[in-house]
């Protein structure tokens, strides 16, 4: 859910329904708002069910009108990979990608800056 106060200080209130939708594993919710005033929230979500961060889908999109009621899309591609694709064509796999900070110039979003780990040293249970 959203809690909302007139400052920043508090007190809190929750406001808008608890969404049943919106209880995935994630971490690192980042929000914007788009040119027709739509909200937004990038997430670093989980890439399996049993919460590891291991998997290549690892970018969750959520999206309301109104900032309070939120659905989150889970049936579309994810919002991002550990797939990334430079301007001269070459792939690189990353072992993570998270902490998504999106870049928006006049409600458009511009490109996306992520933390991330190029490679694992470790072992595989160790993340």
């Amino acid at each position: 859910g959203v809690a909302v106060g007139r400052s920043w200080r508090g007190p809190y209130r929750r406001a808008g329904p608890t969404v049943a939708s919106m209880l995935f594993a994630a971490e690192d919710g980042a929000l914007f708002v788009d040119r027709r005033g739509h909200y937004h929230m990038l997430v670093h979500r989980f890439a399996s069910t049993n919460g590891s961060t291991m998997g290549a889908a690892v970018g969750g999109h959520a999206f309301s009108r109104d900032g309070l009621r939120w659905t989150y899309d889970s049936l579309g591609p994810p919002a991002y990979t550990t797939n990334v694709t430079w301007r001269n064509g070459s792939l690189s796999v990353l072992y993570r990608r998270e902490r998504p900070q999106p870049v928006v110039e006049h409600g458009e979003l511009r490109a996306l800056v992520n933390g991330a780990w190029p490679c694992h040293f470790g072992a595989q249970d160790d993340d």
